[in-house]
């Protein structure tokens, strides 16, 4: 047992354990708590004797547990409001075997949604009309309006939001995107390059 010297000071306390320091605290927590309990009840004694109007003794508010309880519903609407949405617009379904001992009962799947991003590069042939007049001139049909050079406007628009991106990172979306529409030469400048035809 861990008792007080004279100086209300433990004896040696670098020379305690571990345990016995342990002790000490506990023994220490336990008398705070007592002297609190009888501090309150001479204080209220006093205020008795002097005529003084007891303190009030105030129930806990209920406001904190619906507060509480209305965090809680909002969240888990906002959970499967999530989900629910996901689940409409699901594209790929992917089953997800498990391993199991011999005996076992199949009981259904667990769905656990994943959002992904594909893009896809594709190279459009555009079969440019040629008509040779009477007169032997030869008249070749126009590109589309709007495309410059051997990139399309989707690949463009991609480009020049990607060069306003920088390398600042943009939340729910990849940080490192590679544009697969490219020259075949080995240097592409920011730009798509001068006009000019595709060949026939």
């Amino acid at each position: 047992m861990i008792r007080f010297g004279m100086a209300g000071s433990p004896q040696d306390v670098d020379a305690l354990s571990l345990a016995e320091l342990r002790q000490l605290i506990a023994a220490v927590m336990e008398e705070n708590a007592r002297l609190r309990a009888e501090n309150s009840g001479l204080r209220e004694e006093i205020a008795r004797l002097k005529g003084l109007p007891a303190k009030p003794r105030l129930k806990p508010s209920g406001m904190a547990k619906q507060t509480e309880r209305a965090e809680v519903k909002r969240r888990r609407k906002q959970k499967h409001r999530g989900a629910s949405k996901l689940r409409e617009q699901v594209t790929e379904t992917r089953v997800v075997e498990a391993a199991v001992p011999a005996g076992a009962r199949f009981k259904g799947y667990q769905d656990f949604y994943v959002q992904e991003l594909s893009i896809v590069r594709r190279v459009v042939r555009l079969r440019r009309a040629r008509w040779q007049l009477a007169d032997g001139t030869l008249v070749v049909a126009p590109l589309p309006a709007g495309l410059s050079g051997h990139f399309g406007r989707e690949c463009q628009e991609f480009r020049v939001r990607r060069s306003m991106m920088g390398k600042k990172e943009i939340p729910h979306a990849p940080t490192q995107t590679t544009c697969y529409c490219r020259r075949r030469s080995r240097s592409i400048a920011g730009w798509c390059g001068r006009p000019h035809g595709l060949r026939g």
